[in-house]
């Protein structure tokens, strides 16, 4: 992707009248690498639901998420929904597999090993129709699509005969949230739909899948046995979720087989309850977003009391509880929650700031959690990859907007303008080298509530490859290098946020003098702040629903991350050794996200795509 190419030292920080904090990150870059850095982040990414993957607009931007963010999973909701077609009759059963086969073909072009969601449940299978529009579901502003009635049932006057049931669900495009009326329809539809896509595509193909059941246990939450997070995992899902193991693992008993897709990260009496059945578990799935504090203790404490480690602390906490299971993080982002679109923000209101999405703040927050998660999650999957997404409709607006108080998760918007967080992933996908080296992080920051506890605010992890220079051990690879640098701050809104102050930051890197060829050390710098915001040009322009086309060049244009340089030297400690400790400073405003390219100052060079 392009960049602004800024010329000179960089010079982040802003006027603010309050003394800057600091923060010291140090990189030993003689030691053995602390851990691998597998690109579990790459693996999946959400993707609204499944019809979605029909549309070409959403074929085009997955497959610029490929190029551009090493996408290889895609994970949806409703493959099951009555808007695929698949279920024709229960008995004797009768199956349409022309829009699976459509979407799965397109995954199989794009070489995606996608999560697929079992859900929701086919009308058929609730023995429920579909009416509408109804006020507060899915069916407000939609009137053919809803009138889904069951044969007989049809009152002649737009309504139901009594007796028949109305289909229970949620969303724009009625996912039914309903018990089968008997399982043995649901295993024979999980069963057929995963034997087809074995018998199109071949078994090696969907070895690399992963199949996960349901998703929050919408229209499966259960009291008993009562947990800690309700509602709780109980009998109704795992009936479901037994129903489809046994149905996967008969196609073939090396497919993968998973759940319970929770929010929350509320995974008790799961596994304990898929043994006692002998149900299969092949891997561990929940959400989690670092907002909406609740009363049973889940989620994050928000405004004054925010604090950055949180989501950290409750994903590890969840992946050491179910060890040695594998975990799948299904969902995870920025925000999920009240205050996505609401312009009565208050930072005393408990419910996190608005417009995260749209704001470099995600891109922080990605550059933070993903360094410290990658090690402890087999999968991660950013909800979601593109705003060509209706959960409460196709978005009426190219950025969140109060007006319309729609959800909008993408990563980049419905007419392809890159966000911050696409720019964050893209770095990501450019620049993470095989394995993490030795770096910590000082911070003298103090939380917002005025206790004297340390705020972290400033995260820094560093990548590399290794390589040998003419010598049996292994050494950095120092043209790989990477420092990533995170100043995180979600305490408030974005016009509250933007008055704290930038962090200094003091850069101390230990290496081998053999690294820099008797050059010093020279850097490029990478950065995505408040001012690559493509979201700010829009408001400029008038906050246009619809851009033009050369409104959209212009926002597209604006979304490029900027670029500069910083010097460093050596300490006065010299050479000592054989090894180097290289020195610099750079100031973070909040919501920033920073890559450093370390390289020898005679060889820096832009890396492929970048320029």
């Amino acid at each position: 992707f392009k960049m602004a190419v800024v010329l000179g030292t960089i010079a982040l920080s802003l006027c603010v009248p309050q003394e800057a904090p600091t923060a010291q990150v140090k990189v030993d870059l003689t030691s053995a690498p602390v851990n691998p850095f597998p690109r579990v982040w790459e693996r999946c990414f959400g993707s609204g639901h499944a019809a979605l993957g029909l549309r070409d607009d959403w074929m085009q931007q997955a497959k610029q998420a490929k190029q551009d963010l090493g996408l290889r999973g895609i994970r949806q909701h409703g493959l099951f929904d009555d808007d695929m077609g698949i279920v024709k009759s229960l008995h004797p059963p009768q199956y349409d597999f022309t829009y699976v086969n459509k979407l799965w073909d397109r995954f199989v072009a794009l070489e995606l090993e996608p999560v697929i969601e079992l859900s929701f449940m086919p009308a058929i299978l609730a023995n429920c129709s579909w009416l509408g529009p109804m006020n507060g579901s899915c069916h407000s502003n939609v009137t053919a699509p809803c009138k889904s009635i069951r044969p007989g049932c049809d009152d002649g006057k737009g309504g139901l005969k009594p007796g028949c049931k109305i289909c229970q669900g949620g969303m724009h495009y009625q996912g039914v949230e309903e018990h089968p009326v008997d399982y043995n329809d649901w295993y024979n539809l999980v069963y057929a739909v995963v034997k087809n896509g074995v018998t199109r595509y071949g078994l090696p193909v969907i070895q690399k899948w992963s199949f996960e059941v349901w998703n929050e246990l919408w229209g499966f939450g259960d009291s008993t046995p009562t947990c800690a997070k309700p509602p709780c995992i109980g009998s109704s899902y795992m009936a479901l979720f037994n129903a489809s193991s046994m149905a996967v693992k008969h196609v073939h008993p090396t497919l993968r087989i998973g759940g319970p897709a929770t929010e929350h990260l509320n995974v008790e009496n799961f596994l304990s309850q898929a043994k006692a059945m002998g149900a299969a578990v092949d891997f561990v799935s929940s959400h989690n977003y670092p907002t909406g504090h609740r009363s049973d203790g889940s989620g994050c404490l928000q405004g004054l009391d925010w604090h950055p480690d949180c989501f950290r602390n409750n994903v590890i906490a969840a992946t050491e509880a179910v060890k040695p299971f594998p975990f799948y993080l299904t969902e995870y982002s920025v925000m999920v929650g009240t205050g996505m679109a609401d312009e009565s923000y208050r930072v005393d209101s408990g419910s996190e700031p608005p417009f995260q999405h749209d704001r470099s703040g995600a891109a922080a927050f990605v550059f933070r959690v993903i360094p410290e998660l990658v090690n402890h999650l087999e999968i991660m999957s950013y909800w979601t990859f593109s705003d060509v997404f209706e959960e409460n409709g196709i978005p009426k607006s190219e950025f969140h907007s109060p007006k319309y108080g729609q959800p909008h998760y993408g990563c980049m918007t419905l007419h392809g303008i890159p966000q911050p967080v696409w720019r964050a992933f893209q770095l990501l996908h450019e620049h993470a080298g095989d394995y993490l080296y030795p770096t910590t992080t000082t911070n003298t920051a103090k939380l917002f509530n005025g206790t004297d506890e340390i705020l972290p605010l400033i995260s820094a992890a560093t990548s590399a490859n290794s390589s040998s220079l003419e010598s049996d051990d292994d050494v950095v690879d120092i043209s790989t290098a990477r420092i990533f640098l995170s100043h995180w701050d979600a305490s408030g809104d974005d016009d509250l946020v933007m008055t704290h102050a930038a962090v200094n930051v003091s850069l101390s890197v230990t290496l081998q003098a053999e690294m820099l060829s008797n050059t010093m050390p020279e850097s490029l710098v990478y950065i995505i702040d408040n001012s690559t915001q493509a979201r700010n040009r829009w408001e400029d322009m008038g906050a246009p629903d619809v851009p033009s086309p050369t409104q959209i060049e212009e926002l597209i244009n604006h979304s490029h991350v900027k670029m500069s340089s910083i010097p460093w030297t050596l300490n006065d400690k010299g050479t000592q050794d054989g090894v180097v400790e290289a020195v610099a400073s750079i100031s973070m405003p909040p919501n920033s996200a920073i890559v450093i390219q370390l390289c020898h100052a005679d060889s820096c060079k832009h890396v492929k795509g970048m320029l």
